[in-house]
């Protein structure tokens, strides 16, 4: 069941994890401010590790776009952080997937037509900031026709600010909080020069939790075989079952 944190609850609980010397103390070299910076570290850290270890589906959002947008193909949200499918709207109501174009094979798609896209490239956000917009080139360019995409994206990692004396607060599923609350009380043992060895164990026993909650949680998938590598033990499609049309 998904609860709420503000920044000082995530606070509170990282001292506590973090006391080395007196229980209710928590480390005494670390202020509000710097508190506050190292949860949105330790949020940050737990988006990069999800995506890093393939479980990027945990943290996903689904929305429907219309394009051409200000750059002339379809504009992603502004809080756009990874691709995980986009797909285009074909002419019999049928969603098509849009597929990543390999960069060796770019100047076979430069023919100048206009049509609906089967691939994309995607370069990057200038900057890195969210006012500047993310846009996909598409081939064969969708030209001025507005057309409907779907896109299954990873979000940027939450912020959690008390500006204006507001406490602002974040919904997660709870095992997700521990980790971040794990992941911040050893920021806060780094800072102090102590040892965080017994933190990271147990953040390390919460992300195996997470990352098999991951692979078991949806058996929605057509027939599958089994990750041999043994890295998150998810179930991938078979090989020519993943079909580029869906209703």
């Amino acid at each position: 069941m998904p609860s709420s944190r503000t920044s000082a609850e995530i606070i509170v609980k990282a001292r506590q994890l973090s006391d080395t010397e007196q229980f209710g103390t928590g480390p005494q070299l670390i202020g509000d401010t710097e508190a506050l910076g190292r949860v949105n570290d330790s949020l940050a850290n737990f988006w990069e590790t999800m995506c890093a270890r393939d479980a990027e589906e945990l943290l996903s959002q689904r929305v429907t776009l219309t394009g051409p947008g200000t750059s002339g193909t379809v504009d992603f949200p502004a809080d756009f952080y990874k691709l995980i499918g986009l797909w285009v709207l074909a002419e019999d109501g049928r969603y098509r997937r849009v597929r990543r174009l390999p960069l060796d094979a770019i100047d076979d798609y430069h023919d100048g037509r206009v049509d609906i896209p089967t691939h994309y490239l995607l370069r990057g956000r200038a900057n890195g900031l969210h006012e500047n917009t993310v846009s996909p080139e598409l081939f064969p360019s969708p030209g001025t026709v507005a057309r409907t995409y779907r896109l299954d994206y990873v979000p940027d990692a939450p912020l959690l600010t008390d500006a204006d004396g507001a406490t602002p607060s974040i919904e997660l599923p709870n095992r997700w909080w521990r980790w971040i609350e794990l992941d911040c009380a050893i920021g806060f043992l780094a800072k102090e020069e102590s040892d965080p060895s017994q933190l990271l164990e147990m953040r390390a026993r919460v992300e195996q939790g997470i990352l098999r909650s991951a692979s078991d949680m949806d058996y929605s998938e057509a027939p599958t075989i089994q990750d041999v590598r043994g890295i998150t033990r998810r179930r991938r499609p078979v090989r020519g079952l993943d079909k580029d049309w869906i209703i």
